[in-house]
């Protein structure tokens, strides 16, 4: 069964908790590879595992984001993740 976000691959920051959480678990289900970031690394794998036991497929990395939204590596990790695929982004204000 082909789903909307096939091949594609979604970016979610601030995706251990909350909206981010919600976020990332509905862009897996409906097809999307979800690369899922934040500051809480155990959150964080229970999102991970939450999205595979439903049968979807992600990918975790703690990162910090700043408020102004700019990763601290992108220029070294984006590349790596994203290649030249198209990206959905969804952001969440970091808590402090």
């Amino acid at each position: 069964m082909t789903k909307p976000l096939d091949n594609r691959l979604a970016l979610v920051t601030g995706a251990s908790k909350g909206i981010g959480a919600a976020t990332a678990k509905a862009l897996a289900a409906a097809g999307a590879h979800v690369v899922l970031t934040a500051r809480d690394v155990r959150a964080l794998e229970a999102v991970e595992d939450a999205i595979h036991e439903a049968g979807g497929a992600s990918t975790s990395a703690e990162v910090k984001v700043t408020p102004l939204g700019a990763l601290e590596a992108p220029e070294i990790m984006l590349p790596l993740l994203v290649g030249d695929g198209e990206v959905t982004v969804s952001w969440t204000e970091p808590d402090d």
